[in-house]
């Protein structure tokens, strides 16, 4: 492999781990926004565009974000499975 395209691997792999935090400041968004009585509608498509490219959600990151807005004040970490409850009561 030349340098020129370990480079570009680098480049992408970076570019990549970008959307993590993007994607759960979505999903706080979404969560914790309030916005009238429901999602706002930007954040609703942003949100299936993160999934329609299956982009995976940092969930530290999103933990840490509802922590500080005060959204999450459980002692156990964010799961999975909990933000799939939480975001099946929210839909």
């Amino acid at each position: 492999m030349n340098r020129s395209s370990i480079s570009f691997l680098n480049r992408l792999k970076s570019h990549c781990t970008i959307f993590l935090p993007l994607f759960a400041g979505k999903i706080h968004a979404l969560l914790c926004r309030g916005w009238k009585s429901r999602v706002k509608g930007r954040d609703f498509y942003d949100y299936l565009w993160y999934l329609s490219h299956r982009h995976r959600v940092n969930l530290n990151h999103l933990e840490q974000r509802m922590r500080q807005s005060g959204h999450w004040q459980g002692e156990h970490n964010l799961t999975l499975t909990t933000l799939q409850d939480l975001l099946t009561q929210a839909f």
